[in-house]
């Protein structure tokens, strides 16, 4: 059942993961505890998401700012609160796109056998005029809809395993693997960007 959690069920699942990013701690805890930090759920923390037989893979978290899911059937992003991050779990049954949020989570569930095309890029972003960030995205895509994950935590280390994991347990070939998208772009980042090139028009005029 859901409720009824062996005692140290935490350790088991992360022994048996894939992935280090499953620890019996984020399966666990729904606060980060750190200064600033932001918690990952609201409601109850990601093991009780995990049916009795499954078994989590990887558990990738967004990072502090900007940490949103994109579903393009609206082009609406799932958004966490300001308080709470988002999060793409990925186990040998499903994967799972959450968001916490004080109002109530948010979870989208995509079964593999509904995945169409399943994407992974490196990027960087401009997230001020100074600096920049290294990303990788995942992009998942079903018939009609496309979510779109984007974490630095483990972009070169796990982000690529996942989604040529999914790859297997979808039955697709590499060929249904994309390289070259985009991830739509935020208001914060458009403004971000428009701010960036004004600068360099301005610095280019100084010259």
């Amino acid at each position: 059942g859901w409720g009824d959690d062996d005692e140290g069920r935490e350790h088991q699942l992360a022994e048996n993961a894939i992935h280090h990013s499953v620890t019996p701690e984020r399966l666990t805890t729904t606060k980060t505890g750190w200064r600033g930090g932001k918690d990952f759920l609201y409601d109850e923390p990601v093991i009780e998401l995990i049916a009795e037989d499954e078994q989590p893979h990887f558990l990738f978290t967004t990072d502090i700012r900007g940490g949103h899911i994109i579903s393009m059937e609206s082009s609406e992003g799932i958004r966490p609160d300001a308080a709470h991050r988002a999060i793409l779990l990925v186990t040998n049954a499903q994967i799972v796109f959450l968001c916490g949020a004080n109002s109530g989570d948010i979870s989208h569930i995509v079964e593999y056998n509904n995945v169409r095309k399943v994407g992974y890029l490196e990027t960087t972003i401009p997230r001020t005029v100074s600096s920049d960030t290294d990303y990788g995205i995942i992009k998942i895509a079903t018939e009609n809809k496309a979510y779109y994950f984007r974490s630095k935590e483990y972009y070169n280390d796990g982000m690529k395993d996942a989604v040529e994991y999914v790859i297997d347990q979808c039955d697709l070939s590499d060929d249904n693997m994309e390289t070259d998208f985009t991830f739509p772009e935020t208001d914060i980042e458009k403004s971000s960007r428009r701010l960036k090139e004004e600068v360099d028009k301005y610095e280019k005029k100084l010259e």
